[in-house]
């Protein structure tokens, strides 16, 4: 037998179960990355959940504020739409008021017109007196002189 056949068929052999550790090594090293990964991911997905059930939890909370918030403004917009309507029943109502006073005074505009023209000259008699006093008291001091 010729041995010199077999050697490179053992050392081919020797090859091969190197490359046999190599690739095992090589695929233990992928299959711990690929659990790492299968973890990482995991991870993320559980984040994930946890920010979606936070963030909805919030949306929620908003809504409600959002649903107080409209109902206490439609409130106030009813207030003042009732005030608002008050309102313009006073201005009706002084309106009224006003042009009924408007032609009571009318009628008595003769008799206003009288009594201003007798406070008038009222007016105008005793400002004559005062300045015949002061002119009067002046003379005197004047004269003293």
């Amino acid at each position: 037998m010729d041995f010199g056949l077999f050697v490179p068929l053992i050392k081919g052999e020797r090859i091969k179960e190197g490359e046999n550790k190599v690739d095992e090594k090589e695929v233990d090293r992928l299959i711990k990355e690929q659990h790492d990964k299968k973890l990482e991911i995991s991870a993320l997905k559980m984040e994930l959940e946890t920010a979606k059930r936070t963030y909805l939890v919030q949306f929620a909370q908003l809504e409600e504020e959002a649903k107080g918030a409209k109902a206490e403004l439609t409130h106030t917009v009813q207030e003042y739409k009732q005030q608002t309507e008050e309102l313009r029943n006073k201005v009706r109502f002084l309106s009224l008021l006003d042009k009924q006073c408007i032609a009571t005074l009318s009628e008595k505009s003769g008799q206003d017109q009288e009594v201003l023209v007798i406070r008038q000259n009222s007016y105008n008699v005793s400002h004559m007196l005062m300045v015949l006093f002061f002119i009067h008291k002046f003379k005197i001091k004047f004269s003293a002189w």
